[in-house]
């Protein structure tokens, strides 16, 4: 909450405020591998202009359902309290006051999300069939957020193999 009317730090200079296509759909589809890590910028822009907070609510609203989602994961695996404390943990961490606070690492809590929703999906695919075509969605949208999601096949098969 300390941070997020804050000024427009260094790449966020550079990359939003100095740049000129921030807000244009031709820039948003000039690299189609990179969509889902340009629409946070492209909606904030279109919404608030170069208002900072609406440009960090992206990344609080990705990282509020990051935590969510570890909620709902951990308690499926584990128990309601192992849950409870683990998202609380990640929520409120220093260490990801950064990927909330610099705009600019937007696609971190982006990707993060859609992983852990990629990896929930998997898990309540195990009852229903439904569940693991969302879960393939998810993925997509976690590898079109960022190139570091190609940890997340390694990440389902260590899960099938611990716990199902």
């Amino acid at each position: 909450a300390n941070v997020l009317n804050a000024p427009f730090i260094i790449d966020d200079t550079a990359g939003i405020v100095n740049n000129p296509d921030i807000g244009k759909f031709s820039s948003l589809v000039s690299r189609p591998v990179l969509i889902f890590a340009k629409l946070p910028f492209y909606l904030a822009y279109n919404l608030g202009g170069l208002s900072p907070i609406v440009f960090r609510l992206f990344n609080l609203a990705f990282h509020t359902g990051s935590v969510f989602c570890l909620f709902l994961i951990v308690r499926r695996l584990f128990n309601f309290r192992q849950a409870f404390f683990t998202a609380l943990l990640f929520a409120i961490h220093p260490i990801f006051i950064e990927s909330v606070t610099w705009i600019s690492a937007v696609s971190y809590p982006q990707y993060s999300f859609f992983i852990l929703l990629t990896i929930l999906s998997y898990i309540y695919g195990q009852k229903s069939k439904k569940w693991y075509i969302a879960s393939v969605l998810f993925a997509l949208f976690s590898i079109l957020s960022s190139e570091k999601a190609v940890s997340l096949p390694p990440m389902l098969i260590l899960l099938e193999w611990v716990f199902f």
